[in-house]
């Protein structure tokens, strides 16, 4: 059997695979050959996992030509865990190939001793507090940090408080609104941006353009992955943090954020966009990466007018409020009338936000600069 490792990598949030830390690996295989290579793959990384003491936790995705490959780890150690999933790529490849066999017992001995090394207890202590306080925990290769910005403290990963000794009273969290899609990210988080502002609250944003806090640029560039959102959410200054999150960001290491720490994410749109990257080989494929910022957020924002938007919607657990450009909107009409929350642009060209019947906030869209006098329909949506 012919295969060849792509990457090899941690994942330090939700994922397209699933929604825990750990390491990942992609290979290129034949596609007749995938359920024998990951039935071994699971043999050899099981027998490792149990001869070290670990819960076993393993997670697969089968692409066109390829398969990714991972296993759940305490965030702690996904450097020694990468390492023991490129074992046991290895270790399949000498069985299947009748090649010479690694050995179980020393691999073992090694990535223990190697586990011991990295292993950072008050980081996991600080993370399970943080956990039970409901507040936000990020944590990187030089940083641990709780709460977001103003109401965030960080540390060097290096020389970390025991978790009993933090001021919790002074930690909180910032309103945070994640934007993932296709088209027009950038231009959503700079309008929620000059929102922000008009409000007279501090905003701080990362995009594919740039970081910004207030009115400074920190850094220019594509800063639209996970380290950009952990930028954002440790600066001080910051009230408000507004989030542009790429496909990329998410497939090479999950989204900045853990399970449920953002209060609204939006998916705006899905359409064809750098297939063929990380396994991605279609719109379907790249809809199911673009929906793994489902879990980040307390609230949901779907278009009703994109049918991948509507395909994946029932993956959605948490309240979803629909927006839709048309009027006669079945989806928007059946989700009011079971009395949730719709952003529907009427035939009378005025945008409404409902809250099940009842009108909470209307305008002209024509009234709206950047509509040009409602004409522009994607600056409407």
């Amino acid at each position: 059997m012919k295969t060849e490792l792509r990457s090899n990598r941690r994942l330090t949030g939700p994922n397209v695979i699933w929604q825990h830390p750990g390491p990942i690996i992609d290979i290129a295989l034949n596609d007749k050959d995938a359920t024998v290579f990951k039935e071994k793959w699971a043999q050899h990384i099981t027998a490792l996992l149990e001869g070290m003491g670990w819960t076993v936790e393993l997670a697969s995705r089968h692409f066109p030509g390829g398969l990714s490959l991972a296993f759940n780890a305490p965030m702690d150690r996904l450097y020694v865990a990468c390492e023991m999933n490129e074992w046991a790529y290895n270790a399949a490849m000498a069985e299947i190939n009748s090649a010479e066999q690694l050995n179980l017992d020393e691999a073992i001995e090694a990535f223990t001793q190697e586990m011991r090394q990295e292993a950072n207890p008050p980081l996991l202590r600080i993370q399970s507090a943080a956990a039970k306080r409901g507040q936000q925990f990020l944590t990187c290769d030089d940083y641990v940090s709780v709460g977001s910005g103003v109401g965030s403290q960080m540390w060097s990963v290096k020389d970390l408080p025991e978790a009993a000794s933090i001021d919790w009273d002074a930690v909180h969290r910032v309103p945070t609104a994640m934007v993932t899609g296709t088209n027009g990210k950038t231009t959503i988080v700079r309008l929620l941006r000059a929102m922000v502002v008009a409000s007279g609250k501090v905003p701080g944003m990362s995009s594919t353009d740039w970081l910004m806090v207030g009115n400074s640029i920190l850094d220019k560039g594509d800063w639209s992955g996970p380290g950009g959102a952990r930028t954002i959410l440790r600066d001080n200054r910051v009230e408000v943090a507004l989030l542009e999150t790429a496909r990329g960001g998410m497939l090479r290491r999950g989204i900045g954020v853990l399970e449920n720490e953002a209060d609204v994410a939006l998916i705006n749109n899905i359409a064809p966009d750098h297939l063929g990257e990380w396994g991605i080989q279609d719109v379907d494929m790249l809809a199911d990466t673009k929906f793994v910022l489902r879990h980040a957020g307390k609230t949901i924002v779907l278009n009703a007018d994109d049918e991948h938007c509507i395909k994946r919607a029932g993956l959605v657990t948490r309240p979803i409020v629909w927006f839709s450009l048309e009027a006669d909107n079945k989806i928007i009409a059946e989700h009011l009338a079971a009395g949730n929350q719709a952003i529907r642009l009427d035939t009378d060209g005025i945008i409404r936000f409902y809250n099940a019947g009842d009108v909470e906030f209307e305008i002209t869209a024509s009234d709206i600069p950047m509509t040009f006098g409602g004409a522009a329909l994607h600056n409407v949506a």
